[in-house]
């Protein structure tokens, strides 16, 4: 089934069930054609990311960084790594940051440059695990970004963190028995900054797909809200 969609007073014809990306000199809006109801879908987007990036939040390896690139792609956005960013700026690895100058100089160095990344307007940043949890940086997101909370359990980090090829300085040289006991302890003092995120997803099966629909829930849903107030 085709649908025909509106966009700057040209109707477009899209195939159904398929992701139509529109960027326009204000937003980058996305819609996903599924019935003549979700066109909407396509204004919510754009009116509620406009000017505004999205920031993924959530404990180290919950996949914030594989889950904001395909989403970036998919919404037409800009994508940043903060760890990734910070490596390139300072030409050092994180590993090699935490070892030379110890922690509070990379939490220093870590919000300095989340904070010009924020600046850059639309895009979509995925943060470090600690990202928020230090200075008033969650204050921030809450008030200039759309956040969304990757939320896995300990046991299911754990194991990703073992399985990973990433080296993260604060979990290097632990036990799996330590890493986990680390894990629930570090998540649980966390738990009450990224749960301040606009959007709480569980990350265990979370798809970029699944994270692309539950945006387009949350906007459309808050789209129609808005219209509900104004008239």
């Amino acid at each position: 089934m085709n649908i025909f969609v509106f966009l700057q007073s040209r109707k477009v014809m899209w195939p159904s069930g398929q992701a139509l990306v529109c960027k326009t000199s204000y937003s980058s809006s996305i819609l996903l054609v599924t019935s003549t109801q979700n066109l909407l879908c396509f204004n919510a987007i754009g009116f509620f990311i406009r000017m505004k990036p999205i920031v993924l939040v959530g404990f180290s390896g919950s996949g914030k960084s594989t889950l904001g690139k395909r989403l970036a792609a998919c919404l037409g956005l800009t994508f940043y790594d903060l760890d990734a960013e910070l490596e390139k700026r300072y030409s050092i690895s994180i590993m090699a940051f935490f070892q030379k100058y110890g922690e509070n100089a990379f939490r220093i160095c870590e919000r300095s440059l989340f904070l010009e990344l924020l600046g850059r307007g639309e895009s979509v940043i995925s943060t470090g695990g600690g990202t928020p949890c230090f200075f008033d940086t969650m204050d921030t997101i809450v008030e200039r970004a759309f956040s969304i909370y990757i939320k896995l359990s300990p046991k299911s980090l754990c194991n990703r963190i073992l399985n990973s090829k990433r080296k993260r300085p604060l979990l290097l040289g632990k036990s799996e028995a330590e890493l986990l006991a680390y894990i629930e302890e570090t998540l649980f003092s966390r738990e009450k900054y990224y749960s301040r995120a606009n959007m709480v997803l569980k990350g265990e099966d979370l798809s970029s797909k699944d994270l692309l629909a539950a945006l387009l829930n949350e906007f459309d849903g808050a789209f129609h809200e808005r219209q509900g107030q104004s008239q």
